[in-house]
């Protein structure tokens, strides 16, 4: 540890330990009959160093569900029916076995899931960093 960080850490433990003695003085009373009405404030004020962030854009993808047909109903033609019978000679006789009709089916709705992709624009966001320090004083 180089000597200028020592001696920054060593100053600011030594600062904490004499506001914490200072406040037990402060709490207790003086032993003379003087007294202080004395107060420590440790922690930090609301202004402090703003600070700048840039968040470059980019694109995000979502998935929707769309509907692509709707449910309805559609008229469908069944064909007539036919059966092949053969006579007792041999010979094959078409014979009809059912009449062609028109059928309803129902169709459900139809959904697919589509990819899409957007754009997310670039934004500077602002932090402000708390500022730490210590504050003593006595008022007598």
């Amino acid at each position: 540890m180089n000597t200028k960080a020592h001696e920054k850490t060593t100053g600011s433990k030594g600062l904490l330990t004499l506001a914490m003695a200072l406040a037990v003085v402060a709490a207790f009373g003086l032993t003379s009959d003087a007294k202080a009405a004395g107060y420590v404030v440790i922690g930090g004020s609301s202004r402090g160093h703003c600070h700048s962030h840039y968040t470059p854009g980019y694109y995000t993808t979502t998935y929707q569900t769309v509907m692509v047909s709707p449910a309805q109903t559609v008229r469908q033609w069944v064909p007539a029916q036919y059966q092949t019978h053969y006579t007792p000679s041999g010979h094959p006789v078409v014979v009809k076995v059912r009449d062609g009709y028109w059928h309803n089916v129902y169709v459900p709705a139809r959904y697919e899931t589509r990819a899409v992709r957007t754009y997310v624009p670039g934004h500077r966001t602002h932090h402000r960093s708390p500022r730490a320090g210590v504050r003593i004083g006595f008022r007598f």
